[in-house]
């Protein structure tokens, strides 16, 4: 930071685990010597992300542009919105974090509704909570998205099989369906644009009838389970 001297640093207040919080990054540029301007981006509902978009714009002299990307966005989800606006919502669980287990919450609600679905365990503008394993069974997902805070595709698969292990994992509705998947969390924890292309894979994973379109390759995967009870993968396209 002494040798970059910024202007301007983004930070954030949402989580204190997963990246720099404001009052550290006005520490560092105090101990750097450095005169920056820490703007704080803290949102929790989709409204919040594209607010802060534009806040951004207006502290790096791109107004314009930023308003641009928001209407661009706001179109595109109104979009997804249209596509699946006489399905019937699908029941749906979100993984944030899988030992233990957690709901999410903020804007991820909102994009699971978009996306055709209703989120049983977390709320919108909400942070995410531990919750307990027999709640989500009394809850009868239809749809289960794993998707752990930070982790990618790969990853997810990894640590994926805990699930297996819970009690009465098999009788949930969502794996009785073949309704469960796993994805990249980049695309729903991730408050900036991402969020369109995150919404667009949740209706392609909700509706795969009403929303046929294509979804960014290698960052969805569906649960297949055959009739001997051995458990694959497959990518979703």
């Amino acid at each position: 930071m002494r040798a970059a001297r910024p202007d301007l640093i983004l930070a954030q207040d949402v989580c204190e685990v997963c990246a720099v919080t404001s009052d550290q990054a006005r520490a560092a540029a105090e101990e750097a010597l450095c005169s920056s301007t820490v703007l704080s981006l803290s949102a929790t509902t989709l409204v919040e992300i594209l607010d802060s978009i534009e806040l951004v714009g207006r502290y790096t002299g791109a107004e314009w542009a930023a308003a641009r990307l928001r209407e661009r966005i706001e179109e595109e989800i109104e979009g997804v919105r249209r596509s699946l606006s006489e399905v019937e919502p699908l029941s749906t669980f979100y993984v944030g974090w899988l030992d233990p287990l957690m709901c999410e919450g903020h804007w991820i609600p909102e994009m699971i509704a978009i996306a055709g679905g209703r989120e049983v365990i977390g709320r919108a503008g909400a942070y995410g909570a531990e919750v307990r394993w027999e709640t989500v069974l009394a809850a009868a997902p239809e749809a289960i998205v794993v998707a752990p805070c930070s982790f990618d595709l790969p990853r997810t698969l990894e640590e994926v099989a805990l699930l297996e292990r819970l009690p009465g994992w098999r009788e949930a509705p969502a794996v009785r369906s073949g309704r469960v998947f796993a994805a990249d969390s980049a695309y729903f924890v991730t408050p900036g644009a991402r969020i369109v292309d995150g919404i667009r894979l949740l209706a392609r994973a909700l509706h795969p009838d009403r929303f046929p379109g294509p979804v960014p390759e290698g960052r969805l995967a569906v649960r297949r389970e055959d009739r001997a009870g051995e458990v694959r993968w497959e990518p979703w396209r």
